[in-house]
């Protein structure tokens, strides 16, 4: 009796082929026209009180920089708690410690060029620095201006 209400409760009584092809031989009905409308105005309210789509711009004169290391700065462009995106700004000589990521961090540099380990890179250029990989010092003779993408978890962990 216990095993009868267990595959009530959570399982499929009719074998899964059994049961796919009863769903898949049902003919699909409608509901009457007035239940149809109610259910398409209640989704469509639900729909315009949430917040998906909001638009998100900072301008190139907005948002503070915040000096992180000698010769480097960073301004937040947006973190939902998910992932952050910023702007890191490298003064000419400036240089940042080999590390590693607890999760992907994408680069791509806005202006100048620079080095991260034995990667050169140049304005236009995307870099990925995989979960888990190390990847040398960072450094720029002449300065540099980088867009980095990443969890917000990488940025936690102190990376």
């Amino acid at each position: 009796m216990k095993e009868n209400k267990k595959k009530l409760a959570g399982e499929s009584v009719l074998p899964l082929a059994l049961t796919e092809a009863l769903l898949l031989g049902a003919a699909p009905t409608m509901p009457p026209r007035d239940r149809a409308q109610a259910l398409r105005a209640k989704v469509l309210a639900a729909a315009r009180q949430t917040d998906v789509g909001q638009l998100h711009t900072v301008r190139a004169q907005e948002g503070a920089w915040h000096p992180i290391a000698p010769l480097v700065d960073m301004k937040l462009l947006h973190d939902d708690g998910v992932s952050r995106s910023v702007l890191i700004r490298l003064q000419a000589g400036a240089r940042l410690p080999p590390h590693d990521h607890a999760a992907d961090e994408e680069c791509i540099v806005l202006e100048g060029e620079g080095s991260i380990g034995d990667i050169f890179l140049r304005a236009g250029d995307y870099h990925l620095a995989p979960k888990g990989m190390r990847h040398g010092e960072t450094y720029t003779a002449t300065g540099a201006l980088l867009f980095i993408r990443s969890t917000a978890l990488d940025y936690r962990a102190g990376v």
